[in-house]
């Protein structure tokens, strides 16, 4: 299994971010099924994930624990970021060790990388490069995110993302894999406190379609809530 961190982290964590002015924030994320590259990785239920990030300057670290709400699984994550600035574009890469625990035990490294363009106040276009070394493949995303404030303490986050699978969550497919959308909504509490919430559907193409055959979900919905704190 691989991790779904564009929409729980890069997306939803807008929260435990964008209005705060501390280096250190703590979250709980509730999600009704655990969603990754178009694929939902627990037939029976979803997922909880606690977390802290931490940022100081360029440096990011990080750790997350995902379990299971219906099925013995459990899942950690660690790594550290590096964030570089160059004008509006940002860059940055990043390393995470996944173990993860249950039916099966295993684990995976994975080397991220992504591209951000910042200069368009009411639109992020992002894309991002993921390489796992147990599945010696990688996996594509282009993402536009919008930001509409329909208040000084709530905002509206539309996005769009677009997957592309090299050998990442298939070894006999490559190209178009998923088109996901949706909504995240933030409403900031106060300077420290943030709830978000996301509604999300992802509709499959064509190397889920080919791993998948006559089982395919074509389509999932699927949505979640994130309380974070800043310190």
């Amino acid at each position: 299994m691989k991790t779904g961190c564009l929409l729980a982290l890069l997306i939803c964590c807008v929260a435990g971010y964008c209005h705060a002015e501390s280096d250190i924030a703590v979250y709980v994320d509730g999600e009704s099924k655990y969603i990754s590259e178009g694929r939902n990785n627990l037939p029976n239920g979803g997922i909880v994930w606690s977390g802290i990030d931490y940022h100081h300057g360029a440096l990011l670290l990080f750790e997350r624990q995902g379990i299971a709400t219906s099925e013995d699984y459990i899942e950690f994550n660690g790594g550290i970021g590096y964030q570089l600035q160059l004008a509006d574009w940002q860059l940055t890469g990043s390393y995470t060790r996944l173990e993860f625990f249950g039916d099966e035990r295993c684990h995976d490294n994975e080397l991220a990388a992504q591209l951000e363009y910042q200069a368009i106040e009411w639109l992020t276009p992002t894309l991002v490069y993921t390489h796992a070394t147990a599945a010696n493949g990688g996996f594509l995303e282009f993402s536009l995110t919008g930001h509409w404030p329909l208040s000084d303490n709530f905002e509206l986050a539309p996005y769009v993302t677009q997957g592309w699978d090299f050998g990442f969550a298939t070894a006999d497919h490559d190209g178009l894999n998923n088109l996901q959308f949706g909504v995240v909504g933030e409403l900031q509490v106060n300077s420290q406190w943030a709830l978000a919430l996301h509604v999300s559907r992802t509709l499959a193409q064509r190397d889920i379609k080919d791993e998948q055959g006559d089982q395919c979900q074509t389509q999932q919905t699927f949505g979640g809530v994130m309380f974070s704190y800043q310190f």
